[in-house]
């Protein structure tokens, strides 16, 4: 038996028309448009664009809702969406000894999956930014005795650790289309 918690998914940029009724088939009965309401049954691409939400600046994303996801997770919406490249950022609040979480999927990246506090903004250990703090410490102690090329070396560590603790900068999620093609002029030669 999994643990169930909230869950929501933002799903942004261009779907192929092909997509829509397979996309459909894996929101159906999974997810709602708010916490708390039934289940959402789309069958066609106006249904889906119905259902967009505004996100300010003209961004408008298909997001689902799920107060009871197993594992705080949308597992079968996600691998789908993986598999046909569709860009999506999952929220999932955490429960008992599970850390609320952020999942973010851009085509052609890696998945970025980060720990997150309850206003769902991305954390750090603080050991981990304890072992930072570590380092500059002992790039001003090489400085303190004018050993330039040391303290150089002890900052440019630390850089690297800093790096590797931030996620990756990723582009934002564009506005839910679905690119029609049957309405495409054919190309001129």
């Amino acid at each position: 038996m999994s643990d169930r918690m909230a869950a929501r998914i933002f799903i942004g940029g261009k779907i192929p028309e092909i997509l829509v009724e397979p996309l459909c088939d894996q929101i159906r009965g999974v997810a709602s448009l708010e916490y708390g309401c039934e289940p959402v049954e789309p069958q066609t691409a106006k249904d889906l664009m119905e259902a967009l939400e505004d996100q300010g600046g003209g961004v408008r994303l298909l997001v689902l809702y799920n107060e009871e996801a197993s594992w705080g997770e949308f597992a079968d919406l996600e691998q789908f969406l993986r598999d046909n490249e569709i860009a999506y950022t999952r929220h999932s609040d955490g429960k008992y000894e599970y850390d609320p979480c952020i999942v973010e999927y851009r085509p052609g990246r890696d998945l970025v999956e980060l720990a997150a506090n309850k206003s769902l903004e991305p954390v750090v250990l603080v050991s981990d930014a304890q072992k930072i703090l570590g380092q500059l410490d002992e790039a001003a102690k090489h400085d303190h005795h004018r050993r330039t090329g040391a303290a150089e070396a002890a900052l440019m560590k630390a850089r690297r650790m800093l790096r590797k603790l931030l996620p990756p900068e990723l582009p934002p999620l564009e506005s839910f289309e679905i690119d029609s093609i049957t309405n495409k002029e054919p190309e001129r030669g």
